[in-house]
C-alpha cells in the first residue's frame, strides 16, 4: 500500500487538479452567465418601460384611461412581461398583471413569481405627466441558466469518468492493480466501521430513551444494581459465560497475527460492553479495532493488551 502512495502521488495529483480545474472553471462560467444574464434583463426591463413611455408621450395623446388602457394591453402580448402600470400624479391609470395559467388581470401589486422591475416617467416638454412601470418574468432567465448549469454538470461527470478511466489505465498497465484494491478494500473497511459505530451510538441513544432496565455500572469498578436486579444479572452472566476466555483468545490470536479473529472479537466487546456500563472496555476495543484498520499488516500489541487488561477487571468486577 505504501508502494502504490509513492509511486503514483503524481499521476493521483494529476488526476486532482485536472477535476479541480475543471470545476473551477465550470463555477466560473456559471457565475459570469448568470450576472450577465441578470444585467440583461435588468436592461431589457428598462428599454421595454422606455419604449412605452415614448409610445405614451407622442404629440396629440391626452394621458387618460383609455389610452393607457390600450397602450397596457397591447403591451401584455409579450409573454415574457409579468405585469406593466401606468400611473399619472401616482394615481394609477391602468395596470394588467398575468396569472399563474397566463390570463390577465387587474394589477394589485401581488407578486406570484421572481421578476425584474423598470420604472421610467412619461416626458411631455420636459415635464413630467406619469409613470410606466415594468415588471418582466425571471422564470425564461432562470430556465436558460438551468440547462446550462445542466450542460457543465454532464460536461464535468465526462471529464472525470474520462479521467479516472486514464488513471485506472496507467496503474493497470504499470502493474499497481493489486496494491489498487487492497487500497480501495481498506477504504471500504474503514467506512463499514465508521457505519457500525454510528449504527451503535443510535441504537445506544435510542435505548437509553427508552424505559428500560438500566445497565450495570462498572465505571466505579465493581458490580452495582440497577433497578432491575434480575435482568441485570442475567446479563452480567451471559457476558462473563461469553467472554471468561476471550483474553487467552485474544492472546492467542496475536502470537498468530490472526487480525480478522482480533477483529471481529474486539467489536462483539465494543457491542457488548454499553449493556453493562462498561465505558472503559467499550473505549479500548474501538481503539484497537481502529489501530488495526490503520495497517492491517501489524499487531499493535499496546491497544491489545489494554483491551485484554479492561476486559479482565470487567470480569473480575462482575463476580458471578
Amino acid at each position: 500500500m505504501k508502494k502504490f502512495v509513492t509511486r503514483h502521488t503524481l499521476p493521483f495529483l494529476c488526476w486532482l487538479l485536472l477535476l479541480v480545474i475543471v470545476f473551477g472553471c465550470s463555477s466560473y462560467h456559471m457565475r459570469s452567465l448568470r450576472v450577465a444574464a441578470e444585467e440583461m434583463w435588468a436592461n431589457r426591463a428598462s428599454q421595454l418601460a422606455e419604449q412605452l413611455a415614448s409610445f405614451l408621450a407622442l404629440p396629440g395623446w391626452n394621458l387618460e384611461k383609455p389610452t393607457a388602457t390600450a397602450v397596457v394591453f397591447a403591451a401584455m402580448e409579450n409573454k415574457d412581461l409579468y405585469a406593466v402600470t401606468v400611473s399619472k400624479k401616482d394615481v394609477l391609470l391602468e395596470g394588467q398583471r398575468r396569472t399563474t395559467s397566463g390570463e390577465l388581470e387587474p394589477w394589485d401589486g401581488v407578486f406570484l413569481e421572481r421578476t425584474v422591475h423598470a420604472s421610467t416617467p412619461i416626458l411631455v416638454d420636459d415635464s413630467n405627466m406619469g409613470m410606466v412601470g415594468v415588471y418582466l418574468r425571471q422564470e425564461p432567465m432562470h430556465a436558460f441558466i438551468d440547462d446550462v448549469a445542466f450542460q457543465e454538470i454532464i460536461r464535468f461527470t465526462l471529464v472525470f469518468l474520462f479521467a479516472t478511466a486514464c488513471l485506472f489505465l496507467y496503474l493497470v498497465h504499470a502493474g499497481e492493480l493489486p496494491y489498487l484494491s487492497a487500497f480501495v478494500k481498506t477504504l471500504w473497511e474503514r467506512c463499514q466501521h465508521l457505519v457500525r459505530r454510528k449504527n451503535a451510538e443510535s441504537d445506544s441513544e435510542s435505548q437509553s430513551s427508552k424505559n428500560l432496565p438500566a445497565p450495570i455500572s462498572l465505571d466505579a469498578g465493581r458490580f452495582s444494581q440497577g433497578t432491575d436486579a434480575r435482568a441485570n444479572r442475567v446479563m452480567a452472566q451471559l457476558f462473563h459465560r461469553s467472554f471468561a476466555l476471550a483474553p487467552d483468545v485474544m492472546l492467542r490470536f496475536v502470537a498468530e497475527k490472526n487480525v480478522d479473529g482480533l477483529m471481529h472479537l474486539a467489536r462483539l466487546l465494543e457491542q457488548s460492553a454499553p449493556y453493562l456500563g462498561a465505558s472503559d472496555l467499550q473505549k479500548k476495543a474501538i481503539r484497537l479495532q481502529e489501530a488495526l484498520l490503520q495497517s492491517p499488516e501489524e499487531i499493535f500489541s499496546q491497544e491489545v493488551e489494554a483491551c485484554i487488561q479492561s476486559l479482565e477487571n470487567v470480569l473480575a468486577a462482575l463476580d458471578v
